[in-house]
């Protein structure tokens, strides 16, 4: 078994300085927090999302925030071809400057004629050893362009088996059941809440999908404004109940919504383990049911096989060919 690991999650504006902006402004001020994470002695950090879009992809990530309630795109919101590339280019800088596993945010880049919101996991080494993009859109942004991942992968990361839940991904119960019964060990989660921000809206996504699965997770949230909309969130680091302080679920959590933080937690999966074996939650899900309509109903062809996706990842992620994972409505 794994040993503990300690866990970063941070939470801060966007760095967009505007048309005055650069790259090289933009990769200063992450490697700003990369170095906090160096300094707090984390193992794994994860960035809120649009942290890895740079200053060239800020308008297709604005629309990405939008996605939900107001689905279209324009032609100026497209994000550049070089997205995913440049995207590598910062994390693999970034996890090396915070010598930890690293997800540095998230990016809006070109697939199959529209766009796909991605994101991926870099080792200290600088290794992109985990890519994946969100799978959970309404009709109307599919309709709009929003090209889903039908695939949910994971890679092996300090000993865990990480899954990665981009936006309404870590929102809807379903995601956080896909990754534990891939084999799933920790989930990482990237949301943006639009202000006025609801705690209770939040503590329904992944917090009950943690409670649900026994699988814990570290949810980084986006704060601040983005071209014109304005966002905060409580990022935090969840686990079972019983293997909390106080049984509330949290290991870490942030205290200010709109403000800038680090929430740090050491996560002991042996504290984990032994809640499972008391009540172990996965050995009352209905399992023909399950076998029988679930990988069907997503279009889970890894979790039909028992397996998952994962490795090293070399291009963008995008949606595998045939079906969408899931098109409900996001609740977030």
């Amino acid at each position: 078994m794994a040993g503990s690991l300690r866990v970063a999650v941070l939470q801060f504006p966007l760095p967009d300085a505007g048309p005055a902006g650069g790259r090289a402004a933009w990769a200063e001020a992450l490697e700003a927090r990369a170095q906090a994470v160096a300094q707090a002695g984390a193992g794994l950090a994860v960035f809120p999302p649009g942290a890895g879009a740079g200053p060239e992809g800020v308008a297709a990530f604005a629309v990405w925030t939008r996605a939900g309630r107001s689905p279209g795109r324009s032609r100026r919101a497209f994000p550049p071809a070089d997205a995913w590339v440049a995207y590598c280019a910062l994390g693999s800088v970034l996890a090396r400057r915070a010598r930890a596993f690293l997800v540095p945010g998230s990016v809006v880049v070109p697939h199959e004629g529209g766009s796909a919101h991605a994101a991926g996991l870099f080792s200290p080494e600088g290794d992109l050893v985990l890519a994946q993009s969100q799978g959970t859109w309404p009709a109307e942004a599919i309709a709009a362009g929003w090209r889903p991942a039908d695939e949910l992968r994971l890679a092996e990361a300090a000993g865990f088996r990480v899954a990665i839940l981009l936006g309404w991904d870590a929102v809807m119960p379903e995601s956080h059941r896909i990754a534990e019964r891939l084999g799933a060990t920790l989930t990482l989660a990237l949301t943006a809440w639009p202000w006025p921000y609801n705690p209770w809206r939040q503590l329904a996504g992944a917090w009950a999908g943690v409670q649900e699965t026994q699988v814990p997770c570290a949810e980084a949230c986006l704060v601040g404004p983005v071209r014109g909309r304005l966002f905060a969130g409580r990022s935090a680091v969840y686990a079972p109940c019983e293997a909390t302080p106080g049984e509330t679920g949290w290991l870490a959590r942030l205290t200010d919504a709109r403000g800038e933080g680090l929430a740090l937690a050491e996560l002991d999966p042996q504290a984990v383990a032994r809640v499972r074996e008391a009540y172990p939650i996965a050995a009352f899900l209905n399992q023909p049911l399950y076998a029988r309509h679930f990988p069907r109903i997503y279009g889970g062809l890894a979790a039909e096989a028992g397996g998952a996706g994962g490795g090293t990842a070399e291009a963008a992620p995008g949606p595998t060919e045939g079906r969408s994972r899931r098109g409900g409505r996001p609740g977030a």
